[in-house]
């Protein structure tokens, strides 16, 4: 959906060239947006996809996709801080683990970024990303049990090459 009048009305936009579910969406100017999710229909589909306008959403094009046994089962969350970089997360189920991967060309490539062990008690998968700057982002999980079980935040500040764990704060 999409709005010019700062959400007094929407308007729909149809993405023939992916059949699933669309999870995420970031727009680094009020032309170029990118969306991530997977193909089929559930949690964990048939291979991760990120889609690419230029026109405002008008139309779409497929910009990355990967199936199931490359490793890459879903994306959740993109952040495009701008027009040539921006990361996506979600889920590898080759190795169960968590996934991100960037590109700084505007999506003509995706790179996999390295993300450190899961120590644990991390989820499965990340499930959002925001990057206020070209090397700067905040990725969230879930967390389920073991020393993190108030879910983790991951951050970088040099563009992807490194990424740390953060713990959430506990709510007592």
């Amino acid at each position: 959906m999409t709005t010019v009048n700062g959400g007094g009305s929407w308007s729909f936009y149809y993405t023939p060239v992916v059949a699933g579910e669309l999870h995420s969406v970031s727009c680094p100017s009020v032309t170029v947006c990118f969306a991530v999710g997977t193909f089929g229909g559930n949690s964990f589909g048939q291979g991760g996809v990120i889609l690419s306008t230029t026109d405002g959403g008008s139309s779409w094009n497929l910009v990355y996709s990967a199936s199931s046994s490359s490793g890459i089962d879903s994306f959740y969350g993109v952040s495009c801080p701008s027009l040539s970089t921006c990361f996506a997360v979600g889920y590898s189920g080759l190795n169960s683990t968590s996934l991100i991967v960037a590109t700084t060309n505007g999506g003509s490539t995706w790179n996999n970024q390295t993300v450190p062990d899961n120590q644990s008690g991390f989820g499965p998968w990340l499930d959002s990303i925001s990057c206020p700057t070209t090397t700067t982002c905040f990725a969230a999980s879930e967390s389920s049990a073991g020393p993190l079980s108030n879910g983790l935040i991951l951050t970088t500040s040099n563009g992807g090459s490194s990424w740390t764990y953060q713990s959430a704060p506990n709510n007592d």
